[in-house]
């Protein structure tokens, strides 16, 4: 699945569009300690910002945000590979996540194990 990730994070960002013939998907998770669960929201759009796909899903028990952010990319890429969608660009606002997808290092923690 071919995928270009970039990282939103401590800016003032508008949406925008990718290139023509590709589709766009926003991922970001939400974490409530109450309900001891992850949200995750995913929401793929096509160049003129039209919804294509938007899932949402709850994850259980509540975990540290890296693993949570990465755990919702990873479900997506699953999830759009299975529909056979390989012209999708991703974007996280996890910088944490976006710069160790792109690290050459190796990591043994479970958020590692899930990049």
């Amino acid at each position: 699945m071919s995928s270009i990730f970039s990282s939103n994070v401590g800016r003032d960002v508008q949406w925008q569009r990718p290139t023509l013939g590709r589709l766009k998907c926003n991922i970001d998770a939400s974490f409530s300690q109450s309900m001891n669960h992850v949200g995750i929201g995913i929401c793929v759009r096509d160049n003129d910002g039209a919804f294509v796909l938007v899932k949402t899903m709850s994850l259980s028990p509540l975990c540290s945000v890296p693993v949570g952010e990465s755990l919702g990319l990873f479900n997506d890429v699953e999830w759009l590979s299975d529909m056979h969608m390989d012209n999708v660009d991703f974007v996280v606002d996890s910088k944490t996540t976006n710069d160790t997808f792109y690290s050459n290092r190796f990591d043994v923690s479970v958020f590692g194990h899930i990049i």
